[in-house]
């Protein structure tokens, strides 16, 4: 039977090395098994992927999570590399464990213990019908073309038409369209979400011809991100919170600085106002992106922006990266994060380990199945293929980023076979709890 462990109380545990701990990760790489010593808070780890549940599985399938967001500072998973892990719980913080070696039917029942007390994750909510359409993204073919520059060069209207275009031509079936990182000016309007007027003439108008094609628009958007040369923070500096690096720079500027937004309500009123600029545009969907740093301080801004796309439009779908149970209930469709299929990467584990930290830690989410055929451009038909064979019989719905049509007639195939069968036997939903 489990047990339940009230704190405040430090307690050891003899444990079987090495353990699964979901809420650890690294971009890239599949680091969720470990055998060397640790000492982790995990609600305040930095989230530089995908990171799940404050949970641990030792080798023996022995289960721990800890049951609430309400005390997050002072909780602990200290491993000593060998045969003891000590938790500690704060007050006001509990700890489910069960040793029966069944962890994924204990990992279950606490998925259903929490899922209990928070509507947000209530699997029987009403969901508007896109939210569970086949996505198409354009980033990897931005990737695919950019030749000597950078996939934000590339995007244009110009861009989009053609991929459209290509989608009907290869015969699959339509759904949501995402317009991916590129359309801003450059990094320095981070804050403003200024629209690149050269590329985008008319954004609004570009969003109507998605529509009228068909799909339903979508936008990437790195919502959490100040840059220091935008005009909100020379009007508001009082809102630039924290500085940061970005993951990935990618900005030729070296003299760069990244920011943060301040949680605050003044905050929520800024972004707001953002947000409704882009609904009123014709967006029925955004992709959240780039929210890596301490996990708590990153759900504080997470929640707050969040809501404030809530009370403009709740049928809008926003799409989050980050799947712990606690952070997963403020989005609406849990993305399984990036996975380059080359040579380089442990591509195949990589990928069905972020499935299964997104599966299992985000109980009744839609899940958003990133990208098939992974984040590289140059694949081969076969292992385009390969990549793709591991969503098939998954719950989530399948993302299209690269089009198969510049690999090869197998790939194309295999996707038309796939996303047909998707289209007509959707299984959006983690249903990774007791029912």
């Amino acid at each position: 039977m489990p047990t339940t462990i009230t704190g405040p109380i430090t307690q050891t545990f003899e444990v079987l090395g090495p353990l699964y701990c979901p809420y650890y990760n690294i971009w890239g790489r599949d680091v969720y098994v470990r055998s060397e010593a640790f000492a982790d808070n995990p609600f305040t780890v930095k989230a530089s992927s995908t990171s799940g549940s404050p949970a641990i599985i030792d080798a023996n399938g022995q289960f721990f999570h800890f049951l609430t967001d309400a005390v997050e500072q002072g909780c602990q998973f200290a491993y000593d590399g060998k045969q003891a892990l000590t938790i500690t719980i704060p007050e006001g913080q509990q700890l489910y464990h069960e040793d029966n070696g069944n962890a994924d039917a204990a990992w279950k029942h606490c998925n259903s213990l929490i899922m209990a007390g928070r509507p947000l994750l209530d699997p029987t909510r009403p969901r508007p019908e896109h939210w569970d359409m086949i996505e198409y993204c354009t980033w990897v073919e931005q990737k695919r073309i950019m030749a000597d520059g950078t996939p934000h060069d590339v995007l244009s209207d110009a861009f989009i038409d053609d991929y459209m275009q290509r989608v009907h031509q290869m015969g699959l079936p339509l759904g949501k369209f995402t317009i991916d990182h590129g359309w801003t000016p450059g990094h320095y309007t981070y804050g403003d979400w200024d629209v690149d007027t050269t590329k985008f003439p008319d954004l609004e108008k570009t969003f109507r011809r998605i529509a009228d094609n068909g799909f339903v628009p979508s936008l990437w958007f790195a919502p959490v991100w100040l840059h220091q040369l935008s005009r909100v923070v020379a009007e508001h500096p009082n809102l630039l919170g924290p500085p940061t690096a970005p993951s990935t720079p990618d900005s030729p500027n070296r003299e760069d600085i990244w920011h943060y937004w301040e949680p605050c309500g003044e905050t929520f009123d800024h972004i707001k106002l953002i947000f409704q600029r882009f609904v009123d545009m014709g967006v029925r969907k955004f992709k959240w992106d780039m929210i890596y740093a301490d996990k708590s301080f990153m759900k504080k801004l997470h929640i707050l922006f969040y809501e404030a796309m809530k009370q403009i439009d709740p049928s809008v779908e926003v799409e989050i990266h980050q799947p712990d149970i606690f952070f997963a209930q403020y989005g609406d469709a849990i993305r399984t994060n990036d996975v380059l299929c080359n040579e380089k990467m442990a591509w195949h584990d990589l990928t069905l380990a972020h499935f299964k930290v997104c599966n299992n830690s985000s109980p009744g989410k839609v899940i958003n199945l990133d990208h098939i055929g992974g984040n590289d451009p140059d694949i081969s038909p076969q292992r385009f293929c390969e990549h793709l064979e591991l969503y098939k019989g998954v719950d989530g719905y399948p993302v299209v980023s690269l089009l198969p049509d510049s690999i090869g007639q197998d790939a194309v195939s295999e996707l038309q076979k796939y996303l047909k069968n998707y289209a007509d036997n959707p299984t959006p939903v983690s249903t990774f709890y007791d029912h």
